[in-house]
């Protein structure tokens, strides 16, 4: 999607008074655009009146909606005390809901998810975009997740419609570290209370997407992709239902492989894992599996995620078959990355649209 916006001198094509190009809030001035239309347009026609508006030389819509995003979840980093804050869940959801208020009121400007689709996706892809800007690491990371999710569905045959939550939920996993500032996530080693904040990464984004009324299924797999069933009381199958919680497992056994065989920027010494006896930053692909017994991770998953592993060369070639076009070019910067560490012989080709 290729969605143009931008100032003029004076007046910008959208209808902004401009004062050398400076504070202008596009995310609330598509917000009252969308207000002002007929209830009879979609959502994302009033977006596509915008397109031809827009100067075709000013950075894309999606672009310039997810710096903005970037910019006011960043403000929950720069709070003074944000720990303290973030583990207390009523200052946290106040926190997170008062940075994002406008695009999370964007957002729930979808008419119905089946009537405005084209809009549901261009809500998406601007969290994508905020992800991408914000850290390529951790959009990679998110692509990966996403494609060996995805991937793991079609060899357990899940039904189309939770193929498209757990895809969405993959991409989005990690979407609360726009609340921890990109300083922080790109440096060599980092202190305790750093640690904490990247370890609050979930409690962001779950109380974002939980105010987005069409993520309802998508936020309980992001909810508790982190829960061992073990220790987690809620984690169970008869409170989230057989289907969520299976995506959920799936979700976090993917995201638990890639986080163990990643040399992520910031993992100094006492991020490394114990395993065999042994503290380890980057652990090899089959110390990572067993560790996956021990994380207490579903052996039909486990079972299932050794295939997609296996045999990753064999679903790149076929991505078309579980990932239209459109999707394929979020996932892009993670298949390029699988190819050149992992499956050096793989061929990959774009899906027709």
């Amino acid at each position: 999607m290729n969605i143009r916006i931008g100032p003029g001198s004076k007046m910008s094509p959208l209808g902004y008074e401009t004062s050398g190009g400076g504070g202008i809030n596009q995310t609330r001035w598509l917000i009252d655009k969308v207000k002002k239309s007929p209830t009879t347009v979609r959502t994302f026609d009033v977006v596509s009146n915008v397109i031809k508006a827009a100067d075709p030389d000013q950075p894309s819509l999606v672009n310039t909606l997810a710096k903005e995003l970037v910019s006011c979840l960043h403000l929950i980093s720069e709070q003074t005390l944000p720990l303290v804050e973030l583990k207390r869940p009523e200052k946290a959801e106040e926190l997170v809901t008062t940075a994002a208020s406008d695009f999370i009121e964007l957002a729930n400007l979808i008419k119905s998810p089946k009537m405005d689709a084209d809009f549901v996706d261009f809500i998406v892809d601007v969290m994508l975009n905020a992800l991408s800007l914000h850290s390529e690491e951790n959009y990679r990371h998110s692509a990966i997740v996403t494609f060996r999710s995805a991937a793991i569905a079609k060899e357990m045959k899940i039904p189309e419609k939770e193929v498209r939550w757990l895809k969405t939920a993959g991409a989005l996993h990690d979407i609360g570290k726009l609340g921890v500032s990109e300083r922080i996530l790109s440096r060599k080693g980092i202190n305790e209370n750093e640690k904490q904040l990247i370890d609050q990464h979930l409690v962001i984004g779950v109380y974002l997407l939980q105010k987005i009324s069409w993520l309802k299924h998508v936020v309980i797999i992001v909810r508790h992709h982190h829960a061992n069933p073990l220790f987690d009381s809620l984690f169970k199958p008869e409170i989230l239902g057989e289907e969520l919680y299976s995506l959920a497992q799936i979700l976090r056994a993917v995201d638990i492989l890639d986080g163990l065989t990643s040399d992520r920027s910031y993992k100094g010494e006492k991020e490394y894992r114990r395993f065999d006896g042994r503290a380890i930053k980057t652990f090899t692909m089959g110390e990572a599996f067993e560790a996956l017994q021990e994380e207490e991770c579903r052996e039909d998953v486990i079972v299932a995620l050794r295939d997609v592993v296996k045999n990753g060369a064999t679903y790149i070639r076929n991505i078309g078959s579980f990932f239209p076009q459109r999707e394929v070019k979020f996932i892009l910067p993670g298949i390029e990355y699988l190819i050149e560490k992992e499956y050096p012989s793989a061929s990959f080709k774009m899906p027709s649209a």
